[in-house]
């Protein structure tokens, strides 16, 4: 076996090898055999190697936000949300990511928290994607809101970046009001 990372080449008659990797990264694996007839064949592939560094931390964000232009009050309104860990540590623990309604651009104490998706243990380098029904309860206002999620709002985790947890979405939400029938 020669695998890719400058370790001396390794010889075995056993099928099941086992080798660690210093560091992440791609690495070519080659394995040539030889028969009894000492024919030899070889054969390679990638080993791709992840998994944090002692010392790394998780980096939480939220990486797409999509959602209908409009609705209804008291209608549920559909709301895609993916959280991602754009570091190599494991985010450990439950986080809080909540979804927002705001009459600007600007987060502020004055908007609506429409949900929280809570995630759990999210590995590093993954995301994860989840469909969330908002309800348009009566007391928020009729108008036009920018709809925005924080990942990690209760800063649970110790991220790597800080500052990248909020988005907005691409595109604002019309609450108009309910049906009426005569």
């Amino acid at each position: 076996y020669n695998f890719g990372d400058q370790s001396p080449e390794y010889c075995s008659i056993s099928r099941d090898v086992t080798h660690t990797y210093a560091n992440p990264g791609a690495y070519t694996v080659m394995l040539t055999v030889r028969d009894e007839f000492f024919k030899t064949g070889s054969t390679a592939d990638i080993a791709t190697i992840e998994y944090p560094i002692p010392g790394q931390t998780a980096d939480l964000t939220v990486s797409a936000l999509e959602t209908g232009r409009r609705t209804r009050r008291g209608a549920y309104h559909p709301v895609m949300i993916t959280i991602e860990n754009l570091d190599w540590a494991t985010a450990t623990g439950n986080v809080w990511n909540s979804i927002y309604f705001s009459s600007d651009t600007v987060v502020s104490s004055d908007d609506h928290r429409m949900a929280t998706v809570t995630i759990t243990n999210l590995p590093g380098k993954t995301s994860r994607t989840y469909e969330v029904e908002l309800q348009i309860w009566g007391r928020i206002p009729l108008g036009e809101y920018y709809i925005y999620a924080i990942a990690d709002q209760q800063e649970i985790i110790a991220e790597s970046d800080e500052t990248n947890n909020v988005l907005f979405g691409s595109n604002t939400v019309t609450i108009r009001e309910q049906n009426k029938f005569y």
